[in-house]
């Protein structure tokens, strides 16, 4: 009779299953050896997590390495007009066709998760005292146009990650030709089954004039599970 020992190794992360480790032996006298090369615990099955289910890692289910900080940026010209917003409007590149903001490469594999550290808006116009709202989401909702209201939409209840409200823009000197705002409000995701994409729509919280051709620059920072 033949003894087979499985061991299973499971790693963590803040309690979520990312890696598992699976050995097999095989005891032969008084030793436990590799089931398939004869030698003491040389051949590890491993597998990973992809979506809800446990893969044996390949090439097309990498291994993932985490720890991993990453920045990523957007940024984009608002229309050349100079038409007030008003509270909850998008601010987008389009009053008919706009582009929805993307930010690739979110994860270490489709279905990878990690968190938004920081965010960080910027546009020319140093005046802007105005609060922004950064809705993410990891599967692409519908663009809004610019200068129309947001919707909160049920359609999007499996698609929306979460939102970040930015304190009042500011700027510094008499030399500035630019206005910020920051935040390192901590935010988790989980990319969607086949992307490592997030996207995000922008809007404002207060109403303001923007410049006409006004520049918006977004960047944020993802820390990588």
């Amino acid at each position: 009779m033949k003894t087979v020992s499985v061991c299973v190794k499971i790693l963590l992360t803040r309690g979520v299953i990312q890696h598992l480790f699976l050995f097999i032996t095989e005891k032969k006298g008084n030793k436990m050896t590799d089931t398939a090369l004869n030698n003491p615990l040389v051949t590890a099955v491993m597998a990973v997590k992809s979506g809800g289910d446990i893969v044996a890692v390949g090439s097309s289910n990498p291994l993932p390495v985490g720890g991993k900080s990453v920045q990523k940026s957007a940024s984009f010209t608002r229309p050349a007009d100079t038409t007030a917003y008003a509270a909850n409007d998008a601010i987008a590149d389009s009053t008919s066709v706009p582009t929805l903001l993307s930010f690739a490469n979110c994860a270490n594999a489709n279905a990878g998760q990690g968190y938004i550290v920081k965010t960080r808006l910027m546009t020319n116009q140093k005046t802007c005292t105005a609060r922004f709202r950064l809705s993410f989401y990891h599967t692409a909702p519908s663009p809004v146009n610019d200068n129309a209201p947001k919707p909160m939409l049920y359609a999007n209840k499996d698609k929306l990650i979460g939102r970040i409200d930015l304190d009042p823009c500011t700027t510094e000197d008499t030399s500035s030709d630019a206005a910020f705002s920051l935040s390192t409000a901590l935010m988790p995701y989980v990319c969607a089954a086949a992307d490592t994409t997030i996207y995000c729509i922008l809007t404002t919280l207060d109403a303001f004039t923007p410049a006409s051709a006004q520049q918006f620059y977004l960047e944020i920072t993802c820390e990588l599970s």
